[in-house]
Formats: C-alpha cells, sequence, structure tokens
C-alpha cells in the first residue's frame, strides 16, 4: 500500500473522504452557499403581452462587497433581452426579497434595494453589458416554436453601488409566460 502524502499550506492540510480516498474539494461557489453568502432572486410574467416588457432592477452593495453574479432567464418563444449597467431608476416597482441559498441563515443580502418593473431611463453612462435575442427564431439554443433557455456563461463581478437592469420583452407575436432569475454571492475582495 503506498504511503499518503500530506498536503498542506503550513496551516491546514487537505482532507480525503474516508470512504473513497478521494481528495475532498468544494468549488468557491459552493463554499460561499454554506458560508451563507449567496443569494437568488428573481420575476416571472405569466401571459405577457406581445411587446410588454419583464425587469428587474438591483442597486449592488456599497459596503466594500461585490456582487459576484450569474443571470438567467427562460421564455415560452421569442424574447429580446437587455443587461443594463449604471441605469437611472426615477420610480420603483415592486419590491424584491433576495432568499439565501442557504436556508439555515436569513434573507440579509448586501443588495441595497432591488424591484420588479420599475421606471427606467438610460443616459451616456449607461452601458449595454448583453443583449440577446432567443426563442423562436432567435439566436439563443432553441428551435422555431420552442421555448428558449439562456444563462449567462460566466460569472459578472459588478461595479459596487451601481444600478443594473435586467429587461425581457416580449416578441413572440402572442402572450407568453417568462422568467429572470439572478444567482450571486457577496464576497469582500481581499487587500493582497
Amino acid at each position: 500500500m503506498p504511503m499518503p502524502v500530506k498536503i498542506s499550506d503550513g496551516e491546514r492540510c487537505v482532507s480525503l473522504d474516508r470512504n473513497t480516498n478521494a481528495l475532498n474539494i468544494v468549488n468557491y461557489e459552493h463554499h460561499e452557499i454554506h458560508g451563507g453568502s449567496t443569494y437568488r432572486a428573481g420575476a416571472r410574467a405569466e401571459s405577457l403581452a406581445n411587446n410588454s416588457t419583464l425587469s428587474l432592477e438591483f442597486l449592488t452593495p456599497s459596503n466594500g462587497k461585490q456582487a459576484h453574479m450569474v443571470l438567467t432567464v427562460s421564455t415560452e418563444n421569442a424574447a429580446d433581452i437587455l443587461f443594463l449597467e449604471d441605469v437611472n431608476v426615477t420610480s420603483n416597482g415592486s419590491a424584491v426579497t433576495p432568499r439565501n441559498a442557504n436556508r439555515n441563515f436569513g434573507d440579509g443580502s448586501s443588495m441595497q434595494f432591488m424591484f420588479k418593473d420599475s421606471t427606467v431611463t438610460t443616459d451616456a453612462n449607461t452601458i449595454t453589458l448583453g443583449n440577446r435575442h432567443i426563442g423562436a427564431e432567435g439566436s439563443g439554443p432553441s428551435r422555431p416554436g420552442s421555448p428558449g433557455d439562456q444563462a449567462s456563461r460566466g460569472e459578472w463581478v459588478l461595479k459596487e453601488n451601481t444600478w443594473y437592469q435586467l429587461e425581457m420583452t416580449n416578441v413572440a407575436g402572442a402572450t407568453q409566460d417568462i422568467h429572470m432569475g439572478l444567482d450571486w454571492y457577496e464576497h469582500t475582495p481581499k487587500s493582497s
């Protein structure tokens, strides 16, 4: 039997599973769930009229924590999606409560505000981070006449104390159900 190898940084040791002798490794995003720093929020519109929109607006933390976010959307048919940075919220929509992904912790996200369907204006400072068409005849992963699903391929590390908007417009030519979701963890960057 080979001798075990100890892997350590001088303070911590890597552990092995007692049954399989495999290394116990947890990716960072999963670690943040266990630490109570991962949150989820979403919005859904049932029977959204053609050319109508569903949106989520949120103001990122100003306490030194950065939101590391992944976006997801799904539709019954065609929709246009915009992800905007530095929008101006001129009228609040319905309040949305972010939920902690680890239900043993409270829902105390550092996100300052989150709303559904606010009134938003843009100006020269607004940046389009994403612009996508999914669903029927779209560039998304679906076939014509079939639903569209899209998730950002990687996480966004969002600017602190900045308003963002994720917006979906129904362009199916008929009513449809659509959903959008935000999944993020809040992390204070290390200074070194």
